[in-house]
């Protein structure tokens, strides 16, 4: 494998040990019990798993570059790839959406939900996040229309998200805009991941993987490693700055979900994680693998544990069953048993995909024919 491949698929590799990250922080959240949550461990830990969803989409940006400047012409025009782009941005909301239905009725979701219930299902998880930012990202390219402006573009988007995020957090949009839409903006509606600020995080993914492939690209990578350490280290440093400033910018605001400082902070972190990952020349053949599997299925393991975890409107979750009761050592082995669920569920995936793929694909669309037939026909 040359170096240029190499390092992108250590992106796989970032992305596997975020997904690790996230499914133990999920079952932690689901089950660990109130008294252990008081301790300063804890919040420790709470602090240190904030990152997660940055280095996801973050991530997820850099990704979106590769993808794009590989085939730029193809994404700038009407073409098959760009529609298949499209196609997977909509299954993106259908899933993100499907996870949070009241009810798995199509009729009794019409006629007997219940303004909360739509409210939750209205809220703005992941998934959505991450299509709105494709969406957003895409703009960005036709209105662009070379990579070195939409790196610019994407740089100048997430520093504007950046610095309005306070301002935004405190606004109601319900005035203005559908129910449905206000959970992207910010929090004053059920939301968990509204734009601002993590479409932030995205737009700064974007612009550095453009940094980096035209590095990469000149033979100047390791260079390139280099400006982004120190990009991170900056970005840190900026927000460290802000936060020692005497005087008051914004309104008041959740410090630690819109606050510029803690968004600067956060992605200089990411960008310096993914700077050393990238220099690292070799990793365990055993672990890269298992993080890089995880890595690419990082959507269907995301599908698969929410429900597993959380419920869904088919049936409860260890939320409903166990709840939060369990002292820290059951949690940790109940969190790693569900993750190694996960393992071989994308290893078994992997290996139908490798030998038995028109099989595995008949399965695939008769699941989800299945599926959205009972969801449409299934009384209320």
């Amino acid at each position: 494998m040359n170096d240029k491949h190499k390092r992108i698929s250590q992106l796989d590799v970032m992305r596997g040990a975020a997904v690790v990250a996230m499914v133990l922080g999920h079952s932690i959240d689901a089950l660990l019990s109130p008294d252990i949550r008081a301790s300063e461990l804890y919040r420790l830990y709470d602090f240190a798993r904030g990152f997660t969803a940055p280095v996801f989409l973050l991530l997820s940006g850099f990704a979106f570059a590769a993808a794009t400047e590989r085939r730029w012409v193809d994404y700038t025009r009407p073409s098959v790839v760009l529609m298949r782009r499209f196609f997977r941005v909509m299954m993106l909301f259908a899933i993100g959406y499907a996870l949070h239905f009241p009810f798995f009725s199509l009729g009794k979701i019409l006629l007997n939900t219940t303004p909360g219930e739509y409210a939750r299902f209205y809220k703005v998880d992941v998934l959505q996040c991450v299509a709105a930012g494709v969406l957003l990202l895409q703009g960005m390219v036709l209105v662009s229309r070379s990579p070195h402006r939409f790196a610019a573009t994407a740089l100048s988007a997430g520093a504007l998200v950046t610095v309005m995020t306070p301002i935004v957090w405190n606004t109601d949009f319900s005035a203005f805009l559908p129910r449905v839409l206000t959970p992207y903006l910010n929090e004053q509606h059920p939301s968990l991941f509204p734009l601002f600020p993590y479409a932030a995080y995205m737009f700064f993914g974007a612009a550095a993987g453009h940094a980096y492939l035209r590095a990469a690209a000149s033979g100047q990578e390791r260079f390139m490693l280099k400006v982004l350490l120190a990009g991170g280290g900056a970005a840190i440093a900026a927000g460290l700055t802000l936060d020692l400033l005497p005087l008051q910018l914004y309104p008041s605001h959740d410090y630690w979900k819109a606050s510029p400082s803690i968004i600067l902070i956060r992605t200089g972190v990411v960008l310096a994680v993914t700077s050393l990952v990238f220099s690292i020349e070799r990793i365990s053949p055993s672990l890269s693998d298992n993080a890089r599997v995880l890595g690419k299925s990082s959507l269907l393991v995301y599908a698969a544990h929410i429900p597993l975890i959380y419920g869904s409107a088919i049936s409860p979750g260890l939320a409903q069953a166990v709840g939060r009761t369990l002292s820290l050592p059951s949690t940790i082995g109940l969190a790693c048993g569900v993750l190694l669920l996960m393992l071989a569920l994308v290893h078994l995936v992997a290996f139908m995909r490798e030998n038995f793929r028109r099989p595995l694909r008949f399965a695939q669309v008769g699941l989800a024919c299945s599926l959205l037939y009972m969801f449409l026909t299934k009384p209320y």
